[in-house]
């Protein structure tokens, strides 16, 4: 009897940047992130779940505690 690798995996992750916006209102800011993501060993994808904090600086000064986000990422 062997053991089996499992097939999926549960990584977290935290990460930050810098936030640029151009065009009708410009917007400079910084913002972190902690994920959650959902990995596939045969496939070359994976699915989030991430809280994204924002402070944006530009003409004033505005903080976005609770922005979350969801997706699908394909990778090749």
């Amino acid at each position: 009897m062997s053991a089996r690798e499992p097939e999926l995996a549960l990584p977290w992750y935290a990460g930050g940047g810098v936030d640029l916006g151009i065009g009708g209102d410009p917007a400079l800011g910084v913002h972190g992130n902690l994920g959650l993501a959902l990995q596939f060993d045969r496939a070359p994808i994976d699915v989030f779940l991430e809280r994204t904090p924002r402070l944006r600086l530009v003409d004033f000064v505005q903080v976005q505690p609770f922005e979350f986000g969801a997706g699908v990422r394909v990778w090749f």
